[in-house]
């Protein structure tokens, strides 16, 4: 018995090869251009430069990128991207900023940089301007006046408290403590740049009967190891002469304020010489210390004293001062 054969007939139709070919060559010649058209995105280089990397200051940026034909700079703190190859740029507030820089539209870097706070520097031209007594004593009435252009409030305060004292462009304030203190004003808010000045009060001098008082109820040379000498600097016949002239008489109150006056330098040594005839190379107890007057008025000077008691000795028959007694507070007795 013969077996029949079946015979396959595989048929494709041209126009199926043909848009088979056309695809296959599209999609070789895309992969072809993306192959040898791809960057290489790992060479993105730039650099930062600035002298401190401060708020404000300029920072620039430079980049290094070989083959690189465009540029996108984001910065990270919302300014606009710049496109230029090398910018220049500023940061208004201190902090960190990542910096991205693109590289023809895919390849990227990003960097972080610190910014720090921006340093302060003093106008002179914008402190206040104002004058001040320099001494003045307890319970005196201060006046100062702010004469600042464009001023439209002020703050002042006076050294005694942490409050403000007054308000107004003409303030007036009288202290209650002696001690050196600090006028300060601010003007129109402004506490960046303020106005000080330095201002010593003076303590409030004691009443003269106080000073009489306390002598007359307490001999001063009470308990006193050394009693007072004439030293004799000048030869007898002028001491003779001198004490043919007038003395003029002084007080003990009055004297022991003039040692005051020359302890805050309001007087000088000279202003006791009428009253010693002339001599001012005396002795003078203090505190129960023997001293000599020109020395004793040369330490004092410029320093603050409280004369407690005081007791002058005088020459009987020319009333010339010749010792003195005296108390008084001081740091260095």
């Amino acid at each position: 018995m013969e077996e029949k054969k079946n015979t396959y007939n595989y048929h494709l139709d041209k126009t199926v090869l043909l848009l088979f070919g056309i695809t296959i060559l599209v999609f070789s010649s895309l992969f072809i251009y993306k192959f040898y058209s791809q960057e290489e995105c790992t060479l993105v280089q730039f650099k930062s430069e600035s002298k401190d990397y401060r708020a404000e200051s300029f920072i620039r940026f430079t980049d290094y990128t070989v083959g690189a034909e465009s540029w996108e700079w984001q910065f990270g703190d919302s300014t606009a991207v710049q496109t230029e190859r090398n910018p220049y740029h500023t940061f208004s507030k201190p902090g960190k900023y990542d910096v991205r820089l693109t590289v023809n539209g895919s390849c990227e870097i990003i960097k972080t940089i610190q910014i720090k706070e921006k340093i302060f520097v003093l106008d002179s031209t914008k402190l206040p301007v104002f004058t001040a007594p320099k001494i003045v004593t307890v319970g005196d009435k201060v006046t100062v006046i702010d004469s600042t252009k464009d001023a439209n409030t002020w703050e002042w305060r006076f050294g005694e408290t942490a409050s403000v004292n007054s308000y107004e462009r003409k303030a007036e304030y009288t202290y209650k403590e002696s001690g050196l203190k600090t006028i300060s004003l601010v003007v129109n808010g402004d506490l960046k740049h303020i106005g000080k000045q330095k201002i010593k009060v003076l303590p409030k001098p004691e009443k003269k009967e106080r000073i009489e008082k306390i002598i007359s109820s307490a001999p001063l040379d009470e308990d006193i190891k050394y009693k007072p000498e004439l030293s004799i600097v000048k030869n007898t016949d002028t001491i003779v002469e001198e004490k043919k002239k007038k003395v003029p008489h002084i007080t003990e109150a009055n004297f022991a304020q003039k040692l005051v006056d020359i302890s805050d330098e309001k007087i000088t040594l000279e202003a006791l010489k009428p009253y010693m005839c002339g001599s001012l190379d005396i002795p003078i107890i203090v505190n129960k210390k023997k001293e000599n007057l020109l020395v004793f008025c040369q330490k004092i000077s410029g320093k603050n004293i409280t004369v407690k008691k005081l007791k002058i000795i005088r020459d009987e028959e020319s009333k010339c001062i010749t010792n003195i007694l005296v108390s008084v507070n001081l740091g260095w007795f």
